[in-house]
């Protein structure tokens, strides 16, 4: 069984290329490049040289919690479904890194072979503020501003309080199916994410509706996954360890020595984040 790496990198491809040359040569990597970014020719050339990677597209300006996100997960994902050696698609980041053995890691998904691993809880949760629904409740601009800017931090901040003195609301439609939220991080079979491309066509409002909101890449896979005739075999786990304890941000915790045996006795087959130069 062969595996497929999801990839959203935004940058410094040597690093990228050393995070796929440690899966090994049987994990084939269908990789996105922030379009924003900037990334010389050489780099490009040398990640598309590289003998597991099948697929590198540039095709969208991601902002951070932007519905871009899901469109680049679901370009790579369409892409990587068509090889039907596949058995399991993992999505990780350019700060990802497999903490087993390649052999454990194929063991793994041998041994527990059609088991789909997806962090997920329904909405509202005690996770997130005010349960998770207000994601979905204003037009956030987030799609349109790069808030880890001072300046496209202030823009939306500001557009979301006008929203919010003039009491505007947005609904959510009637056929929506019960809203689900989780980690943007998952192992899932090739089979489940078919039927996840074919809810995506042939529901195309569904994933409109998530334009303008917060961080959809951590409710629109999930709401489709866990109403899906695949929900009885998810379990919930995203086989990854993140420290979310040391910061008060969206952003996890940077790895570094502190987290060794921590993170090596966890039981997880990956880890996130970790950084250079930090980690």
């Amino acid at each position: 069984m062969k595996h497929g790496l999801i990839v959203l990198a935004h940058g410094n491809i040597p690093d990228l290329v050393d995070v796929l040359a440690q899966f090994g040569p049987d994990c084939v990597a269908y990789v996105h490049l922030d379009r924003k970014v900037h990334v010389s020719g050489e780099d490009i050339r040398l990640l598309k040289e590289q003998p597991n990677v099948r697929f590198v597209s540039r095709r969208y300006a991601v902002n951070w919690g932007g519905l871009n996100i899901v469109k680049a997960i679901l370009l790579l994902v369409r892409e990587a479904v068509k090889d039907t050696e596949i058995g399991y698609l993992h999505m990780i980041t350019g700060t990802d890194r497999i903490i087993v053995m390649p052999s454990m890691f194929k063991a793994f998904f041998a041994r527990n072979a059609g088991t789909e691993y997806l962090l997920h809880f329904p909405l509202p949760t005690p996770y997130w503020p005010n349960g998770g629904l207000d994601r979905l409740a204003r037009f956030d601009p987030i799609d349109l501003f790069d808030v880890r800017s001072a300046r496209g931090k202030r823009s939306r901040n500001f557009m979301l309080h006008v929203q919010q003195r003039l009491g505007l609301e947005r609904s959510i439609p009637a056929d929506f199916p019960p809203l689900y939220g989780g980690s943007m991080s998952w192992s899932l079979t090739r089979e489940l994410l078919l039927h996840v491309l074919t809810e995506v066509d042939r529901k195309p409002a569904f994933l409109r509706r998530f334009a303008f909101t917060y961080c959809p890449d951590e409710i629109a896979l999930q709401t489709l996954i866990m109403n899906s005739p695949f929900a009885a075999r998810v379990e919930n786990n995203n086989l990854r360890y993140i420290d979310w304890t040391r910061k008060k941000n969206p952003q996890p915790y940077v790895l570094d020595l502190d987290n060794w045996d921590a993170m090596i006795g966890s039981g997880m087959l990956f880890a996130r984040k970790i950084d250079r130069p930090f980690s």
